[in-house]
């Protein structure tokens, strides 16, 4: 089944120069996204695309860095730790993003993971001329994984669009 839906931010359908971008949202990823995460299974996936007005020169690193370092705060690292149990690594690294290590990438994408007890989730950031996609992957390792994400997924869900905006922001700046 694949469900597409868009997010507009409020007075975007007039279209204007300050218009927000669009962001479509998928929940099921296409092969091209998809085949980067290398999972053997996959228990959760969405797939959330921005179109630009213009395209950026930023590349998915910085996309990531901007939406995980610049625009988040530390409530995300105490969701990511403490409510979701993954294990980040503190301190800025060349190899990781927001303590997410990279495990891949490629042109036009990047991908991050983090392994927890209850789940490990992989995150693919991929960017092509005006369109900048942000791909989550989850595997539950166990009944408390998939019970907690069955009620977090919609936070996520909600939350995704936003950030797109949000680090497409920081990198026009």
């Amino acid at each position: 089944m694949t469900a597409e839906t868009t997010s507009e931010a409020p007075g975007a359908a007039g279209a204007g120069p300050d218009a927000e971008p669009v962001v479509a949202e998928r929940r099921t990823p296409p092969p091209q996204i998809a085949d980067l995460v290398a999972f053997t299974r996959c228990d959760y996936a969405d797939l959330f695309t921005l179109t630009m007005d213009r395209g950026t020169a930023g590349t998915p690193e910085e996309w990531l860095r901007a939406m995980f370092e610049e625009v988040l705060d530390g409530s995300a690292q105490v969701l990511w730790r403490g409510v979701l149990g993954l294990r980040l690594r503190p301190g800025p690294a060349p190899d990781r993003v927001a303590g997410w290590r990279i495990s891949g990438r490629g042109d036009g994408w990047v991908r991050v993971e983090a392994p927890g007890w209850m789940m490990s989730v992989r995150i693919v950031m991929a960017v092509d001329g005006d369109q900048a996609t942000f791909a989550t992957f989850v595997r539950y390792r166990n009944g408390a994984g998939r019970a907690l994400w069955s009620r977090l997924s919609a936070v996520h869900r909600g939350s995704a669009p936003g950030l797109l905006r949000s680090g497409y922001g920081v990198l026009l700046r």
